[in-house]
């Protein structure tokens, strides 16, 4: 494969590397460029990083670093409900666990806010910024080491503006489990 090259917003990817079609095997060097890799009306996410990815059918490895050079996530109230564990619809099978792994799978991916990275919605209005690593050791679930801090923001509860500060999620192990550290306190009371 000589080039590999895609268009989001004013970014691109570019990807080089090998294919071997019998073996089903890839090996992929990638360069992403300011590249918008997702644009919603409540998620945006433009970035830039580099790394590779190869696969031999069996299994995928996916190594790199991505520094987001512009995020706007909006947390928005929940439009759909959704039915709790515990109900049980007449006539529906009850569907099984999904599997941990459809392909065997190695993860080594740095994640780092930008300047430019804003969380809003719910009462909250904060600028991010931080560095997550995302890695996947032997056959183990996704782990998360790094932090996530508020670099400047408000929560709004009540009528009330509160700043926030300290704000941190602290990533140490599973990545669906990071510890919170957060204080939103009224500043400069008369």
């Amino acid at each position: 494969l000589e080039e590999l090259s895609m268009r989001g917003g004013d970014g691109r990817f570019i990807a080089r590397g090998a294919y071997d079609l019998p073996r089903a095997a890839l090996e992929l060097d990638w360069t992403a460029e300011r590249l918008t890799a997702v644009q919603r009306p409540d998620l945006l996410v433009v970035a830039s990083g580099k790394g590779t990815v190869a696969t031999n059918g069996q299994r995928i490895d996916l190594c790199g670093a991505l520094r987001m050079d512009r995020g706007r996530v909006e947390l928005r109230e929940s439009a759909t409900r959704t039915l709790g564990d515990d109900v049980v619809v007449e006539g529906r099978r009850p569907s099984g666990p999904l599997p941990e792994r459809v392909l065997a799978s190695q993860v080594d991916l740095t994640l780092e806010l930008g300047d430019d990275f804003r969380l809003t919605g719910r009462g909250v209005d904060a600028r991010l910024v931080g560095k997550v690593r995302l890695r996947t050791p032997g056959s183990a679930p996704l782990r998360a080491q790094g932090e996530i801090k508020v670099a400047q923001g408000t929560f709004e509860i009540y009528g009330r503006r509160l700043d926030i500060d300290p704000g941190a999620l602290y990533f140490a192990g599973p990545v669906d489990n990071p510890a919170l550290e957060i204080r939103a306190m009224r500043k400069n009371q008369a």
